[in-house]
């Protein structure tokens, strides 16, 4: 706000640090957000949480002085079409997901991430009875050459355990129907390939509230070395083998100590179809059911189920550039 001198300063109750974005502006107040928290001030001087306005991420602002203005049904119709602008919205696809904040100004569709904020939007999932503790972390240049930006993701587990990864809910309405890509760039260091020799999930869709449940491409610790397959478990039984293996129409192996990029593309349908892209080489597209029994809204990157089948020692990966749409989305 500005004050008396002329000069601008946060308004008292403002909470956040780091890049703001200012969405409306006018002479009966200002709406402004930051990654986790939409602000509105009244002109008053006092900021805080609109609550009238009905958006999924709303559920993670934090509580303070709520302060109104007239112009709350405006701002919200004029979000609501710029949230649309951000990706074509198909048959069975929400339309009330956001860009992420680090990416938004660019992002090619429902939710984009570099990593360059901090670890939120992203849950991180570590498995607590890993020796050691298994490390998910956002790491600078000094670590690591990112694909883009500053920083990007690093994942470890320790000799043993099954669980390094990061999760984000996209969407507060489960896809249904219609297409939805992902794509993410990955990272195994020169010095540490015991992955490619093990069983790993990498990238997939999921749903928050039916674990198991899942479109994903794995490494099956099979020869060759770091062959990547797909596998959709629709229902996520733990007592019935209800999934299927996606093998792709000719071989595909990930590279160590350069970033390479998978894309994974589902048309959701109880007889849909799945594809995926390791850099320029395309599965094949194959029918599977990929409809998840509760829908998608989820994201996974990451360490997800390790099974050390062929090789001791401590996985890790570099994961950055995450991206999730409904228009397709290359490695280019």
């Amino acid at each position: 706000m500005r004050g008396p001198d002329g000069g601008f300063a946060p308004a008292p109750g403002w909470r956040v640090a780091g890049m703001v974005k200012t969405l409306w502006a006018d002479a009966a107040g200002v709406l402004a957000a930051d990654d986790g928290t939409l602000l509105t001030s009244a002109g008053d001087g006092a900021c805080g949480t609109p609550d009238t306005l009905a958006l999924p991420h709303l559920a993670a602002c934090q509580a303070g002085v709520p302060a109104y203005h007239p112009r709350m049904i405006a701002i919200r119709t004029v979000l609501l079409v710029a949230l649309a602008s951000c990706g074509s919205v198909q048959s069975g696809a929400p339309s009330d997901a956001s860009p992420s904040a680090d990416a938004a100004a660019d992002c090619p569709g429902l939710f984009c991430s570099g990593f360059e904020e901090s670890v939120s939007p992203w849950s991180p999932a570590r498995d607590p009875d890993a020796p050691g503790g298994a490390l998910v972390e956002i790491v600078d240049q000094s670590a690591i050459t990112p694909h883009g930006g500053a920083h990007a993701l690093h994942v470890r587990l320790p000799s043993s355990g099954d669980s390094a990864a990061m999760f984000h809910a996209f969407t507060a309405s489960p896809f249904t129907g219609g297409e939805l890509y992902a794509r993410a760039w990955f990272q195994v260091p020169m010095s540490n390939t015991v992955i490619v020799k093990n069983h790993v999930d990498l990238f997939s869709f999921g749903n928050t509230a039916h674990a198991g449940e899942e479109i994903t491409l794995y490494l099956p610790g099979e020869a060759p070395d770091g062959q990547v397959l797909g596998w959709v478990d629709p229902v996520g039984s733990e007592t019935a083998m209800t999934g299927m293996t996606v093998v792709p129409s000719s071989q595909m192996v990930i590279p160590t100590g350069s970033w390479f990029c998978l894309v994974l593309h589902a048309t959701i349908a109880q007889n849909g179809q799945l594809e995926f892209d390791l850099d320029q080489l395309h599965s094949g597209s194959q029918t599977a059911q990929t409809l998840l029994g509760g829908g998608i809204d989820e994201i996974g990157v990451g360490l997800e189920f390790l099974e050390q089948t062929a090789s001791a020692g401590s996985p890790e990966l570099y994961v950055d550039d995450v991206a999730v749409g409904t228009s397709p989305l290359s490695c280019q």
